[in-house]
Parts: structure tokens; C-alpha cells; sequence
């Protein structure tokens, strides 16, 4: 969990292979590729996000359920395999 941040910068998280979850209460923006390559994410919160930038999750091989309630567009950004839950 990170509760205080606010933005993830472009690829910041990319070939991250500890990270398994994430929770992101606070975030409003994620970066180009921020996540991509992660190949033990599993999930992802990030409720306040508007702005994902292209391919944000793409090479998450792993990644199953993204939890959003957002307004950006595109779901679920580059990650193929994932489902994107807004009743939460």
C-alpha cells in the first residue's frame, strides 16, 4: 500500500517483480508503462486515478483484478488477462 501518493511517474514500477499488490488510495495519475512487466501482480486499487498512461500494465502477466472507479479510459491498460471492478 502506498496511501500518500498522489502520481506514479512514467515506468517508475517496470520489471518489478516483488511487488504481488497494490493499493493506491490517494493517486490520481499513473504514468506511460508505470507497472508494465510486473509479473507477480496480482491486483490493483486504485480508486482517485483520471489519467493512466498507455500500456500502464502491460506485461502483467499475472494480474487478474484491477479495482477502479475512475474515469480514465482504456481498461485495462495493456493488461490483457485482468478484470476491471468498480462495485467494491
Amino acid at each position: 500500500s502506498m496511501p500518500n501518493v498522489t502520481s506514479i511517474g512514467d515506468r517508475v514500477f517496470s520489471y518489478c517483480s516483488k511487488l504481488t499488490s497494490i493499493s493506491l488510495p490517494k493517486a490520481t495519475i499513473i504514468g506511460r508503462i508505470a507497472f508494465s512487466d510486473c509479473d507477480n501482480l496480482t491486483s490493483v486499487t486504485m480508486p482517485k486515478v483520471t489519467s493512466i498512461g498507455y500500456s500502464a500494465f502491460s506485461g502483467c502477466t499475472n494480474l487478474t483484478t484491477i479495482y477502479y472507479k475512475g474515469s480514465a479510459t482504456g481498461a485495462p491498460w495493456g493488461a490483457t488477462g485482468a478484470a476491471v471492478i468498480s462495485n467494491y
